[in-house]
């Protein structure tokens, strides 16, 4: 069957529907939640100049709070967990 394109009318979509559909930001918090990684990542573009091509990586926001980004938080908590135990935060240093 053949069909002409410039007689076909689009199907709009009324308000009701668009909201009845995923929000696909909450989709993507709760699947960053789930497997523990970060949920504001920041992207950054890297260079390889022997390909001369260019590609985008997600690197973590690095927050500290862990109402920003829990993943992140808890990295940053045991970092500096790890930096009191070993010394790292006096002035002087051990004999």
């Amino acid at each position: 069957m053949d069909v002409d394109t410039e007689t076909v009318v689009p199907q709009r979509e009324i308000a009701a529907e668009r909201h009845a559909k995923p929000n696909f930001y909450d989709i993507a918090i709760a699947t960053a939640e789930k497997f523990g990684v970060c949920k504001r990542p920041i992207p950054m573009r890297i260079y390889d100049p022997r390909t001369l091509t260019e590609t985008y990586v997600a690197t973590p926001c690095k927050a500290t709070i862990a109402s920003t980004c829990p993943a992140c938080a808890k990295v940053a908590r045991a970092l500096r967990v790890t930096q009191c135990y070993e010394g790292w935060h006096l002035d002087a240093e051990p004999v």
